[in-house]
Formats: C-alpha cells, sequence, structure tokens
C-alpha cells in the first residue's frame, strides 16, 4: 500500500510539472507594427526579427496608452493571448521589422 502511494504522489507530481511547463508564458521585447485598442489586436516585431507577430489583447489590457513604434515589453500565452504590455525602458534595443 505505501508503494502504492509513493507511486501515486509521483505519478501527481509529474504530471503537475508537464502541464506547467506546458502553459509557461513568454516575455518578448520589440516594435508595436499597429494596434488597434477597440478590438484588442497587437502587431509586434519582437526585437532583432524581420517579420511581426499577431497577437489578441484581453478586455483586461489597456491599450489606449501605446501606439505604432512604441517599444514595449510583452508578455504572451502560447495562445497567442497578449497576457500584458508594457513600455521598455532598456538602454538599447536590436532593432527589427
Amino acid at each position: 500500500m505505501k508503494r502504492l502511494t509513493v507511486l501515486l504522489v509521483a505519478l501527481i507530481f509529474a504530471v503537475s510539472f508537464a502541464s506547467s511547463a506546458i502553459a509557461a508564458d513568454k516575455t518578448l521585447r520589440g516594435t508595436i507594427t499597429g494596434i488597434n485598442a477597440s478590438t484588442g489586436d497587437v502587431s509586434f516585431c519582437p526585437a532583432g526579427s524581420t517579420g511581426h507577430q499577431d497577437f489578441k489583447a484581453g478586455k483586461s489590457i489597456d491599450l489606449k496608452k501605446f501606439k505604432k513604434g512604441d517599444k514595449v515589453k510583452i508578455a504572451v500565452t502560447q495562445q497567442n493571448q497578449l497576457k500584458s504590455i508594457q513600455p521598455d525602458r532598456a538602454r538599447r534595443m536590436i532593432t527589427g521589422c
């Protein structure tokens, strides 16, 4: 019985660790190439890249204070949902796009 309990606890730990790794968010730095605050659409060019990516912001994110050309740092989910956005105050940024 003790062996079964240890095995079950190990299995639960492994599954919870794997699911948290899958749901990990990414943080990116770059430039806004297009933004529509009313629909929540953001086009973004990551630093050092030549192409842009499109993200959808949730209703809790205020996009009205950002504009095309702003240097920002964003956090996105695996499903390309914009989780947070803030001005990037880095001294240097590798440009792209």
